[in-house]
């Protein structure tokens, strides 16, 4: 089944655009102005003792209902706890848990032409470099992920960062108008039907809008890379991709899965929908920090600037690098 409607969301027309911030590690530069290595501009020891005992916020992840990557929910997840924080995890469907796929976090292998494969104990170690606290071995064995509602019910103001791990599944996340079943490849019973996805798309949107408004970042990684990329600037419908307005991001710069195919059948590759939506794509860095510089409720202030992090691609070392930059944003 499939769907397609112009949902639209609330707000005030707006117009600004800055400068973008990117950050890299070997084998991944690709000459944009850089902010040096996202792990070396923060204590996380410092971060770690200053939390114990107590939540530095909620963070609020949104995974697909099926088809999310296994390690890059986990490193995400376990990264977030590990420095301070309560993450709460939902998807577009009432449901005790979403499905994954994917390697074994010790299993991964990067598969990127010019990245060298990163060994699993420095990887760990990066981990534990990162966010205070050691990887758990128990941690790289794929499982369902426990849910605690939709994200559909779910208000910005309540966290105080959104995250967005990949995987295919998150594709059907994305504000375009067009969205179908998104059925689990392990079990047929477990759908998320195509007016979950529309409206959980709609709610997506309508938190990277409210996240940005009151100064929260937003990290995006891989799959789901153009996810705040397909929020619209408000009262700019009948414009953009779809008529469904501008895209946040337009004329600014992000990265996210870098191979030229189709996974599971996801819609259209990254580089494509980057492209659709007047956003440069930068295949080659790792991290990249921009922001809309948008007055995005009208009132007279610019929002957004830097708390849009995009990270590449599904390899645990290039997660925890994207995180530590979105927490370095938000510490």
């Amino acid at each position: 089944m499939q769907h397609r409607s112009p949902l639209v969301a609330r707000g005030l027309l707006a117009a600004g655009l800055g400068l973008a911030a990117c950050t890299g590690s070997a084998g991944a530069d690709d000459g944009a102005t850089t902010a040096g290595d996202a792990s070396s501009t923060a204590d996380p020891q410092a971060t770690a003792d200053d939390t114990a005992g107590s939540s530095s916020g909620r963070v609020l992840m949104v995974v697909a209902y099926n088809d999310t990557w296994w390690p890059e929910y986990k490193v995400m997840l376990e990264g977030l706890e590990a420095a301070g924080y309560e993450v709460e995890v939902r998807s577009s469907t009432d449901g005790a848990v979403a499905h994954v796929y994917g390697d074994r976090v010790d299993e991964v292998t990067p598969g990127l032409v010019g990245v060298d494969p990163v060994p699993y104990e420095d990887f760990r170690a990066r981990f534990a470099a990162s966010f205070g606290a050691p990887w758990d071995p128990a941690w790289n064995e794929p499982a369902a992920i426990p849910l605690d509602g939709r994200v559909q019910d779910a208000v910005m103001g309540d966290y105080v960062a959104l995250v967005i791990p990949g995987g295919s599944g998150s594709q059907h996340f994305r504000y375009d108008g067009d969205y179908e079943d998104l059925p689990s490849p392990i079990d047929p019973a477990h759908v998320s039907p195509a007016a979950d996805m529309e409206s959980a798309a709609a709610a997506i949107q309508q938190l990277v809008i409210d996240a940005l408004i009151q100064g929260s970042p937003v990290l995006a990684v891989c799959h789901a890379g153009p996810t705040p990329g397909f929020a619209r600037v408000p009262g700019t419908q009948g414009q953009g991709p779809d008529g469904l307005g501008l895209s946040l991001l337009a004329g600014r710069r992000a990265t996210g899965f870098p191979l030229d195919i189709e996974v599971f059948g996801a819609r259209g590759d990254v580089a494509e929908q980057y492209a659709a939506l007047g956003i440069e794509f930068l295949p080659q860095q790792v991290v990249v920090v921009d922001g809309p510089e948008l007055d995005l409720d009208g009132d007279g202030t610019l929002d957004g600037a830097g708390l849009v992090v995009t990270a590449r691609s599904w390899y645990p070392e290039e997660v925890v690098q994207g995180l530590r930059t979105m927490l370095d944003r938000l510490e």
